[in-house]
């Protein structure tokens, strides 16, 4: 069957319509960003608990369309070509969170806890990683960097409940405007 057509009808099954979000400027967004993340507050860890259990379903919904996710170290894509056309073909090479050789995930992090897929046990950020790259980035064709990520952000948001957004706001769109903007200021 035709992937694309297969991913609008997980895309139709997690759509909901949200208000647009606040358009912050990208050094707003960085500031915002790292206010955040020192500042892990109620309201934040309970996002990165929903986002982790929207983020369950998605993969495994994925996984029943027979996409396949090869985690690895290291940078697996230098472009969105390549990562798209090993999604084409539902094989996926993804940045895994703790390889043999580095670790790049603090332990801490609400995006290092365990989660049970129907490939067993991983840490949300693989799951994220994966989720983000189809759904987000390949389901639009958002390119990787700064304006696909925004791009991929926002159609990520649209799969999402309104719970989920702070986090994936800082998973996404905030992140990247700090690694682009405000970590050059």
């Amino acid at each position: 069957m035709n992937l694309d057509y297969e991913l609008k009808g997980i895309i139709d099954t997690f759509f909901v319509s949200h208000p647009a979000p606040l358009n912050l400027s990208p050094v707003d967004a960085a500031k915002h960003y790292q206010t955040m993340e020192s500042e892990m507050t109620d309201d934040l860890a309970e996002s990165y608990k929903s986002l982790g259990d929207v983020l369950v379903d998605q993969y495994d919904a994925l996984r029943g369309i027979g996409m396949v996710f090869v985690f690895e170290s290291g940078e697996p894509h230098n472009s969105s070509k390549t990562m798209f056309a090993e999604i084409a073909q539902r094989r996926l090479k993804v940045r895994k969170s703790l390889g043999d050789d580095y670790a790049d995930i603090d332990q801490n992090h609400p995006m290092a806890r365990e989660v049970l897929t129907t490939d067993g046990v991983m840490l949300l950020n693989d799951v994220f990683r994966a989720v983000h790259d189809v759904l987000g980035h390949y389901a639009i064709r958002a390119s990787i960097g700064q304006d696909g990520e925004a791009m991929a952000w926002l159609h990520h948001r649209s799969l999402l409940p309104r719970s989920t957004h702070q986090a994936l706001w800082c998973e996404t769109r905030g992140q990247n405007t700090w690694t682009t903007s405000w970590a050059n200021h």
